[in-house]
């Protein structure tokens, strides 16, 4: 008797499984009949959900290089765009108006002495008579340098160029105006545009970038270099500020290559060499 109830329940799970089996395989060749039928899904419906399947994972993918590309070069992307929104904006201003924006927002020394901060923002964006070449020239340095750098050192980079430039090539005038060697109306000189923020960044990306973006960089510097050092030994203040730009990029890229290769260096080096190292740096940055 326990035989034939064990054989009787053995038999009975077979067939449920068989059962079973064949339920599924009908819910399947309902789903995918043939055309017509009342549960016939079409090969073009089943390539569509499946792309609409990849697609919802690409989405996140695609925003997260987004975002993290945005947090990098934000402030490559923010200087570009109030570029070309200063140069459209110059273009419907009229002569007059222009001129005397151009005016206020000029790195003059006695623009320098009122509203300097001021003043150095604004110059750094006044495009000037050609549409369009400082944007270009701008991008051509300053993408390859937020992706060394980051946008925060980029800033910095740029920023001490606009600064240091303004601040020795307008000291310079002060300096010869009270010796008697320039005139009084050097004080309120022109002096705008976005050159000491792109040479430094072009500087930069032509030491430190990889070999496309040195490409770039040297095109453009090149396409600047005739107006680079034109007065250097009158002491031109245009001439000043790039030479100030110049060798503040090739510090940051000297200072670049010398963290890249202590990076690579500690990355090569013995586990004991790193652990012996870790309590140097932690003392350093305490």
């Amino acid at each position: 008797m326990p035989a034939a109830g064990t054989a009787a329940v053995v038999c009975a799970g077979l067939i449920r499984s068989s059962l079973s089996r064949r339920h599924r395989a009908g819910d399947r060749s309902r789903a995918v009949g043939t055309s017509g039928s009342p549960g016939h899904v079409s090969r073009a419906t089943l390539e569509r959900t499946d792309s609409d399947r990849i697609d919802r994972f690409r989405m996140p993918i695609y925003a997260g290089c987004m975002g993290r590309w945005l947090r990098r070069s934000w402030f490559a992307v923010a200087f570009l765009a109030a570029l070309v929104v200063a140069d459209i904006v110059s273009r419907w201003m009229s002569g007059p108006w222009r001129d005397r924006t151009a005016a206020w927002a000029s790195t003059n020394v006695i623009n320098l002495e009122h509203h300097p901060i001021a003043a150095l923002v604004l110059s750094a964006i006044v495009t000037g008579p050609y549409p369009g070449v400082w944007p270009a020239l701008a991008s051509m340095g300053l993408i390859s340098v937020s992706r060394l750098l980051g946008s925060a050192r980029t800033l910095l980079l740029c920023g001490s160029a606009q600064v240091v430039g303004t601040l020795i090539s307008e000291g310079i005038v002060a300096y010869r105006v009270q010796d008697g060697l320039l005139p009084g109306s050097a004080l309120t000189q022109l002096d705008v545009g976005p050159s000491y923020v792109v040479v430094s960044a072009l500087t930069l990306a032509a030491l430190a970038g990889n070999w496309r973006w040195r490409m770039i960089a040297l095109a453009g510097l090149l396409a600047l270099s005739p107006y680079l050092f034109t007065g250097l030994r009158d002491f031109d203040v245009a001439a000043v500020g790039h030479l100030v730009s110049v060798l503040l990029g090739m510090a940051g890229a000297v200072v670049y290559h010398y963290n890249r290769a202590r990076r690579l260096r500690l990355a090569t080096a013995p586990a004991a060499e790193r652990t012996a190292a870790a309590p140097a740096r932690a003392g350093s940055a305490a």
